[in-house]
């Protein structure tokens, strides 16, 4: 057994370095307060700390190593609980910094049950505690069906298989072209979202809808919802809303019916028709003003009942 001397000498040395570390890391403490009033359990407390310091800087050491290593042609792949492939990663190289993964040209394929979705962009970071993935620069989304979305960057969630951006969004499918600030994305349900300033164009641009915001597209539906200042333009006229209900076809892609609501406006050259209502139906260019409309034809200002007329006066 060690003799008094000894066993002394080794605590003084570890009170010692226990101040030398305190005084590193908290200069405006006062170490030697601390040191006398705690006395033997300071030591036998902070010891393990001091140790359990060192591993962690040993740590942080392995993984800058392990950031510098790269792997060439990066492949990460996640299945279902039935054994079917959920999604697939890919990327030209890659770099590991502890939980996040840097892609050098990414690649994903998403399986849907009804529909698969390609991404790609120029770079990407895979977060793997939380299973999603940031695209940036060049993002690109695709799905069998014929839907594409361009955007400056997004997020996507391996989980859930739902994307997300604050970014303007650019987006074509059938006969719709769409753009937007923002968008999130149900792909799995076909389901779109743009957040505000929207405009899109429908047949070649034969009609223009423009609105704040937001559009919600429900491709399963065969449907588009148009929120506040909503208005649409062809060569019928202008009609204005809060709100538009848009119905396509599902098999030609045409606009069927529209259904606008709220603070009704119908614009044919200097005469307004207002209404609570308006249901626009297309391949008859007719509109239907069910709930009480007012017809103001200029210059007279004459007002008149008007349950049913065609957007265009027939000749």
């Amino acid at each position: 057994m060690e003799d008094a001397a000894i066993i002394k000498k080794k605590l003084e040395a570890r009170s010692w370095k226990l101040e030398a570390w305190a005084e590193s890391t908290c200069p405006t403490y006062a170490v030697d307060k601390l040191v006398n009033c705690v006395g033997w359990i300071l030591v036998g407390v902070f010891i393990p700390t001091i140790i359990s310091l060192a591993f962690a800087a040993e740590d942080k050491s392995s993984i800058k190593e392990e950031a510098s290593q790269e792997i060439k042609d990066f492949n990460l792949v996640q299945y279902t609980a039935d054994g079917k492939k959920k999604w697939e990663l890919n990327g030209e190289k890659a770099y590991l910094y502890g939980g996040l993964i840097e892609i050098g040209g990414p690649e994903a394929v998403l399986y849907g049950e009804k529909s698969r979705f390609n991404l790609t962009a120029e770079k990407g970071f895979f977060n793997r505690p939380q299973n999603d993935v940031r695209l940036k620069d060049n993002v690109v989304v695709t799905s069998s069906d014929g839907m594409k979305l361009k955007t400056g960057y997004l997020y996507w969630q391996g989980e859930t298989q739902n994307i997300t951006t604050d970014a303007p969004v650019f987006m074509t499918k059938d006969n719709l072209e769409a753009t937007g600030q923002g968008a999130s994305c149900n792909l799995e349900a076909k389901q779109v979202r743009f957040n505000e300033d929207v405009s899109t164009s429908v047949e070649e641009g034969s009609t223009i809808i423009t609105c704040e915001g937001p559009l919600e597209l429900d491709y399963g539906k065969s449907r588009a919802t148009f929120h506040k200042d909503v208005e649409v333009k062809d060569s019928q006229g202008n009609l204005l809303a809060d709100r538009m209900d848009v119905f396509f076809d599902p098999k030609t892609k045409k606009i069927k019916r529209v259904i606008a609501s709220g603070n009704v406006r119908i614009i044919h050259g200097e005469n307004i028709t207002y209404s609570r209502i308006a249901i626009y139906l297309v391949d008859k260019k007719k509109v239907i003003l069910p709930k009480r409309p007012k017809l103001v034809i200029a210059p007279q200002k004459e007002e008149k009942d008007a349950a049913e007329q065609p957007l265009t006066p027939n000749p």
